[in-house]
């Protein structure tokens, strides 16, 4: 509870204390400070004031208190003027500088004055008032962007196979990290997009949204990283000894329909604590004491974004405009932010535009947008000694968008998107393994990806080839036949046919009689196959001799003599 007696014996008796809020209160004046100490604790302590002094207050009043309040009283001159000129009040000030006095927007007899004791408002009186003022409303009017070079990121909700693709790269191990950064290398995000199709947008000022392959790594591009980093912060993708692999979520997630997956990473990005949008900001070179996170603004602006009309195109400066007036305090403790000011190479208070601005750009450009929810149109930002950078000129609400916030109770679906059901894969006579377009797909392509070749892949089928090759491979990444033959007991959705089950038992079979053990030794069961073994042409040369049922081997020749096997369409394990 606010110490209202404290309060008001720390103020001044005058005009500019005391005298000032009797006045705005129409109070008689008392005698002595010490009884007009004694009205204004009983008038402050009523449950009730606040909103009485609220509802006797003009809609200019009103409106002047609204904006101090949700600019979490970081007032700019041109704000007030606005405000001003709305309603026709003979303001003082044209100029719109970053600080400025109440008092040339309002007379001293206002009630204004009652609500802000010792000229700040306490606490006490902003919560109240929060809970008295209207729910800002975004609206924003349609505007189409020029047609010009503008990039775009757009129909991710049509493309959502590229988070897909991600996990398919790193289930074959495409895609690698450096050991210095633990990010994707430069070789890896160029593999990953030539697999997806789309063009990269480079978020380097010097490269200017220039071709998909001009950025100098994974921290250069927009749509890679914010791809990576949901599938990261949703435990779908995990970092291990600086190389990506699939995480504890990766099996679920690859069952998933398409508007699971987007809902699934959606809840994800909105609680992560491990995305930190503020460091990508560019552009500018900011100064802070402690790492500031977006986690408890990205609600904030998914229901600005929600306001968007669907499928229509509206200027990101209205957007940021709305939250600049009306949630001012997205970012908790902004107002402590300093940017170096390049003119006198010193730092100061950073404004909405150097900050705020930049953080919710990043915050639609990498995430809401990759994720199908909006669409956007980038443009090269330059500021005024600073760097030139990607920013939205544009966004777009799309039909996933709308469903993802709330606003339509039902997505959807457009026809690139795959079948929603179960109907696992079919393995035919020719050792075909056909995956086809349902939602378990992704599930099978991840297994069979790792040792079987495709031999076709389009958006109705993936064909695999079953054979020797793939069965060599799959036990040099210790994986059992027998669990190949499994897995396609569990879901192949026709019985296997007999002559592929037939060979798979014998390949399993197979796989046991031949070993190369680390001590360098060829075992075999069959003392006549390994003597078919010894004699192979080439094998002199790289063993020692024979003990009973193995053969010896020269040191460091596992590899070859492996090699040499298979080559043989014999089956060979190390050990």
């Amino acid at each position: 509870m606010t110490n209202w007696r404290e309060i008001f014996e720390s103020m001044p008796a005058n005009s500019n204390g005391l005298l000032l809020l009797f006045r705005a209160l129409k109070l008689s004046s008392a005698r002595t400070k010490s009884q007009m100490v004694d009205i204004l604790v009983d008038i402050y302590s009523k449950p009730d004031f606040v909103s009485m002094v609220y509802y006797e207050m003009t809609d200019y009043e009103k409106d002047l208190i609204s904006y101090i309040i949700r600019c979490n009283q970081q007032l700019l001159a041109s704000d007030l003027n606005a405000i001003a000129m709305k309603h026709g009040y003979p303001y003082k000030s044209e100029n719109a500088r970053r600080s400025c006095k109440l008092a040339d927007y309002f007379p001293l007899s206002s009630k204004l004055y009652a609500l802000m004791a010792d000229r700040s408002m306490p606490s006490e009186i902003e919560l109240e008032l929060r809970k008295l003022l209207p729910i800002p409303k975004a609206a924003f009017l349609p505007a189409l962007p020029p047609e010009d070079w503008h990039r775009e990121i757009s129909g991710r909700e049509n493309q959502f196979k590229d988070f897909d693709i991600m996990l398919q790269c790193v289930n074959i191990n495409a895609l690698s990290s450096s050991k210095q950064t633990g990010n994707m290398t430069k070789a890896s995000v160029q593999k990953f997009l030539n697999k997806t199709g789309f063009i990269e947008i480079v978020r380097s000022a010097q490269k200017k949204l220039k071709s998909d392959d001009d950025f100098k790594g994974f921290t250069d591009t927009t749509i890679t990283f914010g791809i990576a980093q949901l599938l990261l912060t949703s435990e779908v993708l995990c970092m291990s000894d600086n190389k990506y692999m699939l995480g504890s979520k990766a099996l679920e997630f690859s069952e998933m329909t398409t508007p699971e997956k987007a809902r699934f990473l959606y809840d994800s990005y909105l609680a992560s604590n491990s995305i930190n949008e503020l460091d990508r900001i560019c552009g500018v070179k900011l100064r802070y004491s402690y790492s500031f996170k977006l986690h408890s603004a990205r609600r904030k602006i998914a229901e600005c974004l929600s306001a968007i009309p669907v499928n229509n195109w509206v200027k990101f400066s209205d957007i940021s405009e709305f939250l600049r007036l009306f949630e001012r305090s997205i970012i908790n403790g902004s107002k402590y932010i300093q940017v170096l000011d390049e003119r006198f190479s010193s730092f100061i208070t950073a404004t909405w535009n150097d900050f705020e601005h930049l953080a919710i750009n990043i915050s639609i450009m990498e995430y809401f947008a990759v994720l199908g929810a909006v669409d956007v149109k980038i443009d090269l930002a330059h500021r005024e000694y600073g760097d030139m950078h990607p920013e939205i000129t544009h966004v777009r609400l799309t039909e996933l968008g709308a469903w993802l916030f709330g606003i339509q109770s039902d997505y959807k679906k457009s026809s690139t998107h795959a079948i929603e059901g179960n109907l696992g894969f079919i393995v035919q006579p020719n050792f075909d393994i056909v995956v086809q377009n349902k939602s378990d797909r992704l599930r099978h392509e991840l297994f069979f990806d790792r040792f079987c070749e495709r031999a076709s892949s389009d958006f109705e089928v993936t064909v695999y080839k079953l054979n020797f090759k793939a069965m060599a491979k799959a036990l040099a990444l210790k994986i059992p036949i027998s669990e190949i033959i499994s897995y396609c007991e569990s879901f192949s959705s026709v019985p296997i046919p007999d002559n592929v089950r037939s060979a798979l038992n014998s390949w399993d079979e197979q796989s046991k009689r031949i070993k190369i053990r680390l001590a360098c030794i060829i075992e075999s069961d069959d003392i006549y196959l390994l003597e078919e073994v010894k004699n192979y042409k080439g094998m002199e040369d790289l063993t020692e001799g024979k003990i009973a049922t193995s053969i010896i081997l020269k040191p460091n020749n596992e590899m070859k003599v492996k090699s040499l096997i298979e080559k043989n369409n014999r089956f060979c394990v190390i050990e």
